[in-house]
């Protein structure tokens, strides 16, 4: 991301170890342009996906099986 929250570690890792499923979202704008012309001006993932801007985080709740603790000890 170019630009991300002051505590957003802080954040992230009390929410993951929390049991939380933790995303973050962000966006870029890249103006008008045509499938070719994105093609070409972004030829791969990596160059469209960064200097994003931070949105926010998506949390899902993921609770443990009650049965997941026996089989993690397995």
């Amino acid at each position: 991301f170019s630009t991300i929250p002051e505590r957003y570690d802080e954040i992230y890792l009390r929410l993951s170890r929390q049991g939380a499923r933790v995303l973050a979202l962000g966006h870029r704008s890249l103006g008008v342009l045509s499938n070719q012309q994105l093609r070409e001006q972004y030829p791969t993932r990596n160059s469209v996906e960064c200097n994003l801007d931070f949105c926010g985080f998506v949390v899902l709740s993921c609770p443990l099986k009650p049965d997941s603790k026996a089989m993690i000890r397995e």
